[in-house]
Parts: structure tokens; C-alpha cells; sequence
């Protein structure tokens, strides 16, 4: 009976916890490249301009979210919200683009700090490749993966799982019968006009971010240690009980 408690009870603290809202969370965000900074149309505080080539100077800004940013659910209810972390800002110097074609790539990081409303923090880091280029007037830029990337980080007794995504974060439509779906929308890119260069946003870097209450891997750690004692416990009775049978 008292192994079947303890496996029940191991059971129970290896699921999510459903009970009670969770608590609000804020976060924010670094993202730089491996590449020399220097020039490019960096005017915004957090942006820095990345080189990628010189016959024309091209290369990326880099943005994150430098200041705590508030979040809410995806839509009324929802168990997870859509952030917006960063972008890579394609750029080139100012002139005629008819005919150009330059690309590159470099490595990106990106670091997601979160915090929760006790004030703990923890953070997620993500790292990868970027291409980036001019074919004509239509500048890109964007990280390169196969599958979007995940990670997770715990906050007392909250774990936070991250999953990364390109372009655009959609939005959130509710049918009739009250279920809600992910709609996307097309966006133009426009290209921008800035002092000595030309830039264009072509998407953002954005997540999805599921909090879950669940305990921490330490005490799963504890419960099976207990649960791998009664175990040795019941094996030693069970050996005596045989020797005295003997």
C-alpha cells in the first residue's frame, strides 16, 4: 500500500498543475550578431548596425525589447501569449538599387529574460544563423532554421517554455462557436529612406510563450530518491522474511 501511495504521489507531481490562473510575467529582450558593428541607419536606443559588405555597404540593425515589457494572454482566457523579441533590419547605402544583388549571412544570439510578478527572473538563449541581402529595391533578412527553436526556464514553480518563430505574430479570431484560430496577415515591406541608406523590415523575431504550473525539477528529483527507498526498503524486508523461512 505504501509504494502504491508513493507512486501515485510521484505521479501527481509529474503533471501540470491546471488549478488558478497563473501569474502575470514580463520580459525582455538582447540581440546581437557576430559581425563588426559600425554605420547603418542604428538610431533608436538597443539598435546596432552590423556590416556585412562594403561594394555597396550593406548589413543588419539588430533590435531587441530593451525595457520590461507587460504581457497578456493571445486572446481572452488563453493559457499562453505571442511577444515580439527582436528584429533584423536588412540596410544598404543610399543610391540606385536597380541591379544590385549582395547577400551574406553571420550567427545570431538572442537572450529572453523573463520575470514574473514575485520578481524572479530567469533567462532562454537562442542561437543560429541569419541571411541577409539586397536583390534590386527588396532588402531580407531573416534567422535560418528548420524547426523553430524552443527552450524553457523556470520561475519558482513555473516553468515558462518559449517557442521562437519569423515574420509576422498573427492574430486571434473567434468563431461561432466560441473557439478562437491563429489568423496571418500579409504585410508590404516598405523600403525606408534614411539619411545615407535604405532599409526594410521584412518580419520579426516572435514567440509563443506557455507558462505552466508544475513543480521544479528538483523536487521531482527528491520524489523519485523517496520513492527509490521504499523500494530498497520493501526489497530488504522481503530478503529477511525469506532468510527466516530458511
Amino acid at each position: 500500500m505504501r509504494l502504491l501511495l508513493a507512486v501515485c504521489a510521484l505521479t501527481v507531481c509529474a503533471g501540470p498543475l491546471a488549478a488558478g490562473p497563473l501569474d502575470p510575467w514580463q520580459y525582455r529582450t538582447a540581440l546581437t550578431t557576430d559581425l563588426s558593428p559600425g554605420g547603418g541607419p542604428a538610431t533608436q536606443p538597443g539598435e546596432t548596425a552590423y556590416q556585412l559588405g562594403t561594394d555597396p555597404v550593406h548589413g543588419v540593425v539588430a533590435a531587441g525589447v530593451g525595457d520590461w515589457t507587460p504581457t497578456n494572454p493571445a486572446y481572452p482566457g488563453a493559457g499562453f501569449s505571442v511577444v515580439t523579441l527582436g528584429r533584423l533590419t536588412p540596410y544598404i547605402a543610399a543610391g540606385n538599387l536597380q541591379g544590385v544583388n549582395v547577400t551574406g549571412s553571420g550567427q545570431f544570439a538572442l537572450d529572453v529574460e523573463l520575470r514574473d510578478a514575485a520578481g524572479r527572473t530567469g533567462v532562454v538563449s537562442f542561437r543560429g544563423r541569419f541571411d541577409a541581402g539586397w536583390s534590386g529595391e527588396f532588402g531580407f533578412a531573416s534567422p535560418v532554421w528548420t524547426d523553430a527553436p524552443t527552450g524553457s526556464v523556470w520561475l519558482g514553480g513555473t516553468r515558462y517554455d518559449v517557442q521562437l518563430d519569423y515574420g509576422w505574430p498573427p492574430e486571434y479570431m473567434q468563431l461561432g462557436d466560441g473557439s478562437w484560430v491563429p489568423m496571418r496577415h500579409a504585410v508590404d515591406p516598405a523600403l525606408v529612406h534614411d539619411g545615407d541608406y535604405w532599409s526594410m523590415t521584412s518580419g520579426v523575431i516572435f514567440a509563443t510563450v506557455t507558462p505552466t504550473a508544475a513543480p521544479e525539477p528538483g523536487t521531482l528529483a527528491l520524489a523519485g530518491i523517496g520513492l527509490g527507498g521504499l523500494l530498497l526498503r520493501r526489497r530488504v524486508r522481503r530478503g529477511a522474511n525469506a532468510s527466516g523461512l530458511r
